[in-house]
């Protein structure tokens, strides 16, 4: 997993140049050009598809396609300095757009202006967040209407009796961004009734019994929420979003559209379901229900709070409504009304709450249980939503309650978890469980919702979260949401916990910093913890995340981490990024700076990070990192030490474990490789020896992959034979010599590979080995 440049760095060179080319086509595109003598532009009526197409990916030399706004996505920060340059001018386009007269005239190849803008922002809110883009649109309360009436011209259903052009049916971009710019507009301080104009009250939507009094623009809003909370496009949730700022407004709940609304919202749940009914029907309202409880107080909604609860109770729980809460969006948005129920019903001031309501711990109780249970759902944005939850909610209540949570998310990762003195066994546990419950963890640091004596047991969850892997049926690696989840927690406590509290802590109670010995602090501890991790593990998100966890610690706590301000120099985050420099070049100048860093990286290596790692070139650069690190050591004794705790793991590796037995002779022979001059390397030979188990069926079973352990003894040969020793006949000849069979199979291979090429190619091949034959075979050569 290697990022072949930089992408970060190489969108921020290209930043300037693409903004000024974007600016340069909306001006074009949305414009027109001023008549001679004149300073006013007027908009263009209709935008070319291929002008749009060049707006949201920009079209740089030749068809090569350079997307300006799409690669934000995983830097939407990066994007904010533009958005002033950008945004503007397309909110003003549209609004003289709507100033226009709408002709009949319809081009091939075109779209309308306000389809045009729209999809812009949507693109925008897309990669930035509406939250961000909302701020940029006009909030005039003059244009409130308007922009009312353009939505109703474009979204009028089939069958209406109003008559259409082809051009005013909207697209669902349209909607969308229409909605969210009127649910900006209803946070006007005025009341409604003082800016809307006096016109026939449409028929409200079905179930709904408005007040008397309503303004008409609120009557012809609720009448546009409640046709699109059922649509299956992101218009539903800007809908509901202003639906709920609508039914939130001091006027409006005066006259008591609040009150109607909830009970219509309610009953929805309650009545027998339609066989005809759509899943987004019950999305619509379910986030209309959550938007409530997550805006209002406890005066505004404190009555209808039980009633609210009481549906989500049984959406969650009910048989007949399975198919809703099948659906990953529902399941997330029960978890917020469920969150902010609970959050409403525990702060001081509960206002209109029902008592008997307040009384009962069973809500807290019920809900804290539920979220513990949802931790191991099988869809992420569910698990994300539940850990979130969890930790808001104790960071509220009281330290002692607080502490019985954390300990009961901690007591679930000792689940199916089996010790072996400081190893652990984590085949027998969900990685869906651990991910939820190690980012619970993370984002209790983040609060700072443990007290520091519960942080000893936080950090062996941590260390163990930190290398989890596990293996699917195939073969994958699974546990990379956990690792990221750790990191998170991991940067979380550095930033969150002050060095004292750190130091503070007894390394002895942390039953994974059993290797590390002692002596070594907390912060020393984890900061070995994190380099391993950035130099060896195969996801270049985990391998980031690390290394900024490892730049936070350290920065955060200077002069309690050995050569800190080096070793984040070296593990920059930046320089991560490519898995094959990071293995072989960043961990032999990590361990340059000390012992400590040196060990763990070759004890790390040995793991399915380095020599089991799955993928051959992964091996092969553990294997070179090996040999590199063995480098580094002063006395002779340590080197050989190094080679015979290979040589015992190799002893060691069970049959079916193909890839390990690769790593490992890999590795010997890039021992040799660095040290040909020594002759106690000659040593090596034994490696062929019964006593290691490399029989004839390793060369010839499919199921053992033959094709690695013929690469690996090749290797390891070739590399031997450069050392002078008096055995290397003995190890070269005999019926059950390894060396012997892969010799014997070599030459097969090689006239079955001859084969498949070219003939131009065969013959260049063919002479190239007599010429070596030639050279071995020579009076000068054998000498």
């Amino acid at each position: 997993m290697d990022a072949a440049e930089d992408e970060d760095l190489a969108l921020q060179r290209t930043t300037a140049s693409s903004l000024s080319a974007l600016l340069s086509l909306l001006t074009t595109a949305l414009w027109k050009r001023p008549a001679d003598g004149r300073s006013v532009r007027h908009v263009h009526r209709r935008v070319r598809n291929r002008d749009l197409d060049r707006i949201i990916a920009l079209t740089a030399q030749g068809y090569h396609v350079v997307p300006f706004i799409e690669p934000f996505q995983e830097e939407p920060q990066l994007l904010d300095v533009h958005l002033k340059k950008v945004l503007p001018p397309l909110v003003t386009a549209y609004l003289e757009y709507l100033q226009r007269p709408i002709t009949t005239v319809v081009k091939s190849g075109t779209v309308t202006l306000s389809n045009a803008v729209c999809r812009v922002v949507t693109t925008l809110c897309k990669v930035r967040g509406e939250k961000v883009i909302i701020g940029f649109l006009n909030n005039e309360p003059r244009f409130l209407e308007p922009i009312l009436d353009a939505f109703e011209e474009g979204s009028q259903p089939e069958g209406s009796s109003v008559v259409r052009v082809p051009e005013a049916q909207s697209t669902w971009e349209e909607r969308y961004v229409l909605l969210l710019w009127l649910s900006h507009l209803m946070l006007a301080p005025f009341d409604l009734a003082s800016i809307s104009s006096k016109r026939p009250t449409p028929k409200h939507y079905e179930g709904v019994e408005l007040p008397v009094g309503l303004p008409s623009v609120a009557h012809r809003t609720v009448s546009v929420c409640a046709l699109h909370l059922s649509s299956a496009t992101k218009a539903r949730d800007a809908a509901a979003k202003l639906l709920v700022r609508l039914s939130l407004r001091p006027d409006m709940r005066a006259v008591g559209l609040l009150n109607s609304l909830i009970p219509w919202s309610l009953q929805l749940f309650r009545v027998p379901l339609k066989s005809n009914t759509s899943i987004h029907h019950y999305l619509g309202h379910l986030s209309f229900l959550g938007g409530l409880v997550a805006l209002a107080n406890s005066d505004e909604i404190g009555a209808f709070i039980p009633s609210i609860y009481s549906t989500c109770r049984i959406i969650a729980k009910e048989d007949a409504l399975l198919f809703v809460r099948s659906s990953a969006l529902a399941k997330k948005l029960i978890i917020k009304s469920f969150r902010n129920i609970v959050l409403l019903c525990i702060q001081p001031t509960i206002g209109a709450i029902p008592s008997d309501f307040l009384d009962l711990d069973s809500p807290l109780e019920e809900v804290i249980d539920y979220l513990l249970n949802v931790l191991s759902d099988r869809d992420t944005p569910v698990r994300y939503a539940a850990s979130k939850s969890l930790s808001v909610i104790a960071l509220k209540l009281d330290p002692e309650m607080a502490s019985e949570v954390v300990g009961a998310v901690l007591g679930s990762l000792q689940q199916d978890v089996f010790w072996d003195g400081p190893s652990r066994n984590l085949t027998a546990v969900n990685p869906l469980f651990w991910h939820g419950l190690t980012l619970t963890l993370a984002h209790f640091l983040f609060r700072r919702t443990p007290p520091t004596a519960q942080l000893p047991d936080i950090l062996s969850a941590l260390l163990m979260a930190l290398t989890f892997e596990q293996r699917s049926a195939t073969g994958g690696s699974i546990g990379t949401n956990v690792r990221d989840a750790a990191c998170f927690g991991i940067w979380s406590l550095s930033r969150r916990y002050t060095t004292q509290e750190l130091l503070a802590v007894d390394t002895s109670s942390i039953r994974a910093a059993t290797r590390h010995g002692q002596r070594s602090s907390v912060i020393q501890m984890l900061a070995v913890e994190l380099l391993v991790t950035a130099c060896l593990d195969p996801a270049g998100n985990i391998r980031r995340g690390s290394s900024a966890a490892l730049q936070e610690l350290i920065g955060r706590h200077p002069d309690t981490v050995h050569e800190g301000i080096p070793l984040v120099q070296i593990v920059d985050y930046h320089a991560v990024g490519l898995r094959q420099r990071v293995m072989t070049e960043i961990s032999f100048s990590a361990a340059s700076l000390g012992k400590i860093y040196r060990n763990a990286l070759f004890d790390g290596l040995f793991d399915w990070r380095g020599v089991g790692a799955p993928d051959v070139l992964s091996r092969d650069a553990a294997a070179e990192a090996i040999g590199r690190l063995s480098t580094l050591e002063v006395r002779f004794e340590v080197v050989m030490g190094m080679v015979n705790r290979v040589k015992q793991r190799l002893k060691t590796v069970a049959d079916r474990d193909v890839e390990e037995r690769h790593g490992l002779m890999m590795s010997l022979a890039s021992f040799i490789d660095q040290y040909k001059d020594l002759k106690q390397l000659a040593i090596l030979w034994s490696v062929f020896d019964e006593s290691f188990n490399i029989t004839d069926r390793h060369f010839t079973s499919t199921a053992l992959r033959p094709e690695l352990t013929v690469v690996a003894v090749s290797t390891l040969i070739y590399r031997l034979a450069q050392i002078p020793s008096i055995n290397v006949y003995s190890y070269l000849t005999g019926p059950s010599s390894p060396a012997e069979t892969a010799l014997q199979i070599a030459p097969d291979a090689a006239t079955a590979f001859v084969q498949w090429l070219p003939p131009k190619e065969r013959e260049r091949v063919v002479e190239e080995w007599l010429l070596k034959v030639t050279y071995f075979l020579s009076p000068k050569t054998m000498d």
